[in-house]
């Protein structure tokens, strides 16, 4: 059963964002501690020079928030000057709490608390799982904590304890029986993945930029957002009452709104420290399982294969190279399309900025890293070029593309086989050992590749002479860099045999060959990356 319930009043209140100093800033002039309406008037003035306590993989769903929460907040209105106007504007989202409940950390279990639902009964026994630090309720699942240690926050500041828990309610996938998703994903082992535009200037700068396009634009979420709002647009989800077994429909929820997925309640020890608990729920808090992640969500990009089926796009443990950001960037794959979110289309008036591209890759009971990449765009005509989306460029980018892996695949790999196969006459593509041998090798190629793409293709932007100028070019460094990748594989391969080095020489002999028979050019050109 679903439904849109109804909301109650309320309570008293620790850590209110609304009037606390919770957040830790770092500005030209030092660092602040500023309460969430000082925030977004130093994030209007681009004076945010990072958040000190903030984690890598927490960065995109911080971001997020408050450009959700400040889109929500002046829809239909205008954008405040100053801190009270925005405290103002954030309480107009939440009239039924006039003690700020639902904007502070800590609060009566029977109200709701910033990004945590009320509890029905109003106590906190069912709450059985205990989490006495904010990086063990946190997203990150790591191997036997090799790579990142887990519960090691036993001091957290309050912010901590957002920052948590604000990357938790907005990005979290499945987590086992009773520990369901968000929406704004394909599947509970899928990722929420972050695609955007980074103008000039600090956090400031792009959480102006994007805030200005929600709200100049923000009726393509609409269009995207199929079946949401038509009977109301229910904005924080964590004000509606949660009895952990009835889901919102679609149609309750405005599609910026700010979701929550577990069910969740921090409270303060004797000692004064914050510590939170959790129960499961047997059902999602949004019933969503027929969207694939198709929430209009403006930061995620949209994936179709070849048979049209629409999904949000997740990121694997092969994160954000150089081939799937030229796919997402100009909407075509090898077998499948991809749609652009809102906030990832390049506008001139951004000036130089970067496609912002961060993802937290999920699978079974474990996470595939976090992957982040950032493009720098810098040449006007390239800025143009994206804003326009010019068919040229895109043409561009899917000849070089080409041009990089036939270097790989049919001029480094076969000489690299015949390389470590010590200069058979018929070499083995398909034998295990040398596949072993062959890879790590290819690999280094492919970051070279991954170093030089954009750049090289920036500079083809703008016309025919350009674009012909930056492929030869490209095909040059091409040719260099194979080759040099071949000479340090030569270097590192045992050398003590006249065989080995006869080999070594024919596999040299063969990869000049295949670079020009495959990728011709004038031999007075020279590559310069």
């Amino acid at each position: 059963m679903t439904g849109c319930p109804a909301r109650a009043r309320g309570g008293r209140v620790t850590y209110n964002l609304l009037t606390d100093p919770v957040i830790t800033v770092r500005t030209a002039s030092g660092t602040e501690r500023v309460s969430l309406p000082r925030l977004f008037v130093l994030l209007m003035g681009d004076a945010v020079r990072d958040f000190p306590a903030l984690r890598p993989h927490q960065a995109p769903a911080w971001h997020a928030f408050p450009v959700q929460l400040a889109a929500l907040a002046t829809e239909g209105g205008a954008v405040p000057e100053d801190a009270a106007g925005w405290a103002a504007a954030l309480r107009r989202l939440t009239p039924d709490w006039p003690a700020d409940e639902p904007w502070s950390l800590v609060a009566r279990p029977d109200a709701p608390a910033l990004l945590q639902p009320a509890i029905p009964a109003g106590g906190l026994k069912a709450y059985g799982n205990t989490f006495a630090s904010p990086d063990e309720l946190d997203t990150l699942v790591t191997a036997k904590n090799h790579d990142l240690k887990s519960a090691r926050m036993r001091a957290a500041a309050p912010e901590e304890w957002l920052f948590a828990l604000a990357t938790v309610q907005a990005t979290e996938g499945y987590g086992g029986k009773s520990n369901y998703g968000v929406m704004r994903m394909n599947g509970g082992y899928g990722s929420r993945t972050f695609l955007g535009i980074a103008p000039a200037g600090g956090s400031g700068a792009r959480f102006r930029r994007d805030l200005d396009a929600l709200r100049r634009h923000g009726s393509r979420i609409f269009e995207d957002a199929t079946g949401f709002g038509e009977r109301r647009k229910a904005k924080l989800l964590w004000l509606e009452p949660w009895d952990g077994k009835t889901p919102l429909d679609v149609d309750c929820l405005h599609p910026l709104c700010l979701e929550i997925c577990r069910r969740l309640r921090l409270e303060m020890a004797a000692d004064g420290a914050l510590l939170a608990r959790g129960t499961g729920t047997t059902a999602a808090r949004v019933a969503a399982d027929q969207l694939k992640g198709l929430a209009g969500d403006p930061w995620t990009p949209v994936e179709a294969g070849k048979s049209g089926e629409r999904k949000a796009l997740s990121i694997t443990g092969d994160g954000f190279g150089w081939r799937r950001m030229a796919e997402l960037i100009f909407g075509a794959g090898r077998d499948r399309t991809f749609r652009k979110p809102l906030l990832a289309r390049v506008n001139q008036a951004d000036g130089a900025a970067e496609i912002v591209a961060a993802a937290l890759a999920r699978g079974q009971g474990k996470t595939e890293g976090f992957h982040s990449r950032r493009i720098p765009v810098t040449e006007d005509r390239a800025l143009r070029a994206l804003a326009e989306e010019d068919a040229a460029l895109r043409d561009l980018a899917a000849r070089m593309t080409t041009a990089a892996g036939t270097a790989a695949s049919r001029c480094l790999r076969p000489a690299l086989f015949l390389l470590f196969q010590k200069g058979p006459e018929r070499v083995q593509l398909d034998r295990r050992s040398t596949v072993q041998q062959v890879e790590p090798w290819m690999q280094r190629l492919d970051a070279r590749i991954d170093a030089a793409f954009f750049a090289h293709l920036w500079r083809g932007a703008g016309d025919a002479d350009a674009a012909l100028a930056a492929e030869r070019i490209w095909s040059a460094f091409l040719h260099t860099a194979a080759s040099a990748v071949f000479e340090q594989a030569a270097e590192a391969a045992p050398s003590t045999e006249q065989r080995r080095l006869l080999a070594a020489q024919k596999a040299r002999d063969l990869l000049r060959f295949a670079l020009r028979k495959n990728l011709p050019l004038d031999l007075e050109e020279t590559a310069d990356g």
